[in-house]
């Protein structure tokens, strides 16, 4: 519904609102600069109220944090010059007091090592004042501190010299003449010492009382002044608050009223209402204008909806029409459709059959082509063997050849041993005549002469055994020559028929390799035509499918366009409700 809208009504709805904006911003720039109170947002009203509040409160703040500085100012002044400069007088009377003490105690004492202690307490005394004196001068920057801190420094140098000449009259034993030079200038300038630092302290006093009450009339001042600005603050603040929230009422109630009143009437579907004209800048001015132009857009809007419900109607009843004739027309397709899908399935089973089968025959052909390979290597490796044991065949010949010449070369040995056992025994024979003749002295001779001959004997002996042996052996010979010849024989015949069946296997495996390569053809062909069988199966259940969620979207779409006709009389229905 919401694209038939925008279909046949493109500008609603936020390009009114936009519209509007526009309106207003036109509205505002035409009224010029002039703005007064009532058109002031709610903000900046209560800003306007409570910024003055906060001036004030402000103003009082840094006042008293400048006077609460100036009154620790003048407490720091008292504390740390005031103070500190009295506790350096009091310590110079000190030390003075210790100076005249050790002074009279020196012209008392008889004992002039008590003497030199005495003198050396003074000069502490004096290094100590006169350290007090240097911070003193630091700390006092006043004229009139400055001529004070003059008249102590010049009490002190003439009192000085006074002191000490007495000092050394004392250490000297002259007792009278210090005693006269103390009474004469001794006294009197160690009490105008004593007075110019009394002077100083009371001034210190006098500056601390001046500085105190100083900080206390300020304090005074700005306690009043806080408690003025604070308590303006406060009734400003509840002036200011009971202004706003007067004016704030006034102008928000009233326009709200007025707007609550026109939303009862719009609940009331009565969009003939009056929405009163409101020129405010402020953000109440801007709700009622909203007010004003949402009515207006309202019966825009619904005017274009009872337009727009009218068409929805019309184009409602046709897509319901559309729809019915689109739904039988999906239904015939899908019943062609499922005809078509099962004559498929039994081409395809009858196809898959004959590809199994050619399968299976290329799978047998393989096989006969191997064992026809196989056999082809076993006579191949037979022929190979054939040939090793010929030539075997022949070195054993060759060898048992090389074997009888060497038993006649044996034999002819055998000979020239016989012979030489023949002489080695006449040899024995005529050397026992000799050590016969000899008597006691060819004993010895005798002796070996037998061992010759029986040697010789042995040697005779052995050769014939050897001899029978080597017969033997040559007749063994002989028979071995013979079964040689015949096994050489053998094996080229061997050979001849083994060349002969390898040419037969390999014949047959051309043959066999021939008749596979057809078959395997053939199965490739049978699973190619399966293959492309499969697709147009598949291609046919998707055009069944795609049958069916025709049939069911035609069934959907009736169903929504009966919806879309009813929904289209409750728009008519309801907009007519409303009163433009």
């Amino acid at each position: 519904m919401f694209l038939i809208w925008q279909e046949f009504y493109p500008t609603s709805g936020l390009s009114l609102a936009k519209k509007h904006k526009c309106e207003t911003e036109e509205k505002q720039i035409h009224r010029g600069d002039k703005m007064n109170f009532r058109d002031m947002k709610i903000g900046t009203r209560l800003g306007l109220g409570f910024g003055l509040v906060l001036v004030l409160l402000v103003i009082s703040t840094l006042v008293g944090n400048r006077s609460m500085g100036k009154i620790q100012d003048e407490m720091n002044q008292i504390y740390n010059v005031n103070v500190v400069s009295m506790e350096l007088a009091y310590d110079m009377l000190d030390s003075m007091a210790i100076i005249s003490r050790e002074t009279r105690t020196i012209l008392l004492l008889e004992d002039f090592n008590a003497k030199q202690e005495s003198s050396s307490k003074i000069e502490e005394a004096r290094a100590r004042y006169n350290k007090d004196f240097a911070s003193l001068k630091e700390l006092d920057n006043t004229v009139e501190g400055k001529a004070l801190l003059a008249n102590v420094e010049n009490a002190i140098d003439s009192g000085k010299i006074s002191n000490d000449k007495v000092v050394s009259l004392g250490l000297a034993g002259k007792s009278a003449e210090a005693v006269s030079e103390i009474n004469r200038d001794a006294m009197p300038g160690m009490a105008k010492i004593e007075d110019s630092l009394k002077k100083v302290v009371n001034y210190q006093e006098e500056r601390s009382k001046t500085r105190f009450n100083e900080a206390a009339n300020e304090y005074t001042r700005t306690r009043l002044f806080m408690l003025i600005t604070g308590g303006t603050a406060i009734l400003l603040g509840i002036l200011i608050s009971w202004l706003i929230t007067f004016f704030i009422t006034r102008s928000i109630t009233n326009p709200l009223k007025t707007a609550v009143g026109v939303a009862e009437q719009i609940a009331a579907r009565n969009l003939r209402v009056n929405v009163p004209a409101n020129e405010s800048r402020s953000e109440i001015g801007f709700l009622i204008q909203s007010f004003h132009k949402m009515v207006e857009n309202l019966r825009e809007e619904i005017r274009q909806i009872m337009e727009g419900v009218s068409v929805l109607a019309s184009s409602a009843t046709e897509i319901s029409v559309s729809t019915v004739q689109f739904a039988s027309g999906a239904a015939e397709s899908a019943a062609s459709v499922s005809e078509t899908t099962a004559t498929m399935e039994e081409v395809r089973q009858i196809v898959q059959v004959s590809s199994q089968k050619a399968k299976y025959i290329s799978e047998i052909a393989q096989k006969a082509m191997q064992v026809s390979q196989n056999g082809q290597e076993s006579v191949n490796e037979t022929i190979k063997r054939m040939d090793l044991i010929q030539e075997q065949m022949a070195s054993i010949a060759e060898s048992i050849v090389q074997f009888s010449e060497q038993s006649q070369a044996i034999g002819e040995l055998i000979s020239i041993v016989d012979d030489v056992a023949e002489q080695s025994n006449l040899l024995a024979v005529n050397a026992s005549i000799e050590a016969a003749k000899a008597e006691e002295h060819g004993q010895g001779f005798a002796v070996v002469a037998h061992e010759i001959k029986s040697l010789a004997e042995q040697s005779k002996q052995a050769t014939a055994q050897v001899r029978r042996i080597l017969n033997d052996i040559q007749k063994a010979t002989s028979a071995a020559v013979m079964a040689t010849e015949q096994g050489s024989k053998a094996v080229d015949a061997g050979v001849k028929q083994s060349t002969e069946a390898s040419e037969s296997i390999k014949t047959m495996a051309n043959t066999i390799s021939e008749a596979t390569h057809a078959v395997t053809q053939i199965a490739v062909t049978a699973q190619q035509q399966l293959t492309g069988i499969d697709q147009v199966a598949l291609a046919m259940n998707n055009i069944e499918q795609a049958s069916n969620q025709n049939v069911d979207s035609a069934r959907q779409l009736e169903t929504a366009a009966l919806k879309l006709d009813e929904l289209g009389r409750r728009l008519k229905e309801l907009v007519e409700q409303y009163q433009v």
